[in-house]
């Protein structure tokens, strides 16, 4: 009882700030263990306020370039405030929480991905209008979207390694291929995409729905064959 009054204390005293300064070499097992639960939480927190963002597009209309960089806009802003977050408790906690690795491995990539798309936007928009200042604030943000994207890269093929034989989750590949490809790397893409095809028909073999599994082999076949023409078309050697 007096461990969880200690614990319980210590949380309700600690603010967000000092949660991503805490020495937890000073903390028992079981303290250290809260804070990194509070990081992962407040990073998870931060994805599904980011999702929760929509634009005032009608349903099933595409959204108009301003609305979509409004959007966009507010989804980093939240994405960033929580990528501390998570980049922390994944640091603290890399073998020994799934949920640590995880969470890290989608904000930092979501993050990637919405800055993106609003910097590939604000290119276009800069050219149109003439407007250079919007064309630089644009390839500013490309640039973040690299950092990010690579950030997500190594989280990913960590959990791929650590945790994906006993928790497989078919999203982790999806990701991986995503990210690979905005960054250029239409190689590791195309591996990448292939893996998770070799996968999906193992989980096949071995029994799985195939109403589940054949919706992600088809998407994923796709993937793979438009790799393979965008690789042949840039003349890169396509891996056997």
């Amino acid at each position: 009882m007096r461990r969880l009054l200690i614990g319980l204390v210590f949380l309700w005293g600690c603010s967000e700030t000092d949660l991503l300064t805490q020495d937890v070499r000073r903390l028992d097992e079981y303290e250290k263990a809260k804070v990194i639960t509070r990081l992962w939480q407040r990073c998870e927190q931060g994805v599904n306020d980011a999702q929760a963002v929509t634009g005032a597009s009608v349903a099933g209309a595409a959204q108009a370039p301003d609305e979509r960089v409004r959007v966009g806009e507010k989804r980093i802003r939240v994405l960033e405030e929580a990528l501390p977050y998570g980049r922390r408790a994944f640091e603290l906690a890399p073998l020994t929480s799934i949920a640590c690795t995880y969470w890290f491995a989608l904000c930092s990539s979501y993050l990637g991905w919405e800055y993106d798309i609003v910097g590939q936007i604000e290119i276009q928009q800069g050219k149109d209008r003439g407007d250079a200042a919007l064309a630089r604030r644009g390839e500013e943000r490309r640039e973040k979207a690299r950092v990010a994207l690579t950030e997500g890269v190594k989280a990913l093929l960590h959990y791929v390694r650590v945790y994906y034989e006993h928790s497989p989750n078919v999203m982790i590949y999806e990701w991986l291929e995503i990210n690979y490809e905005m960054l250029g790397r239409l190689q590791e893409a195309y591996l990448a995409a292939r893996d998770l095809v070799r996968r999906l028909e193992s989980l096949k073999r071995g029994g799985a729905n195939p109403a589940d599994v054949d919706a992600w082999l088809e998407k994923y076949k796709g993937v793979m064959q438009k790799l393979e023409q965008n690789m042949r078309d840039a003349m890169i050697p396509v891996p056997k």
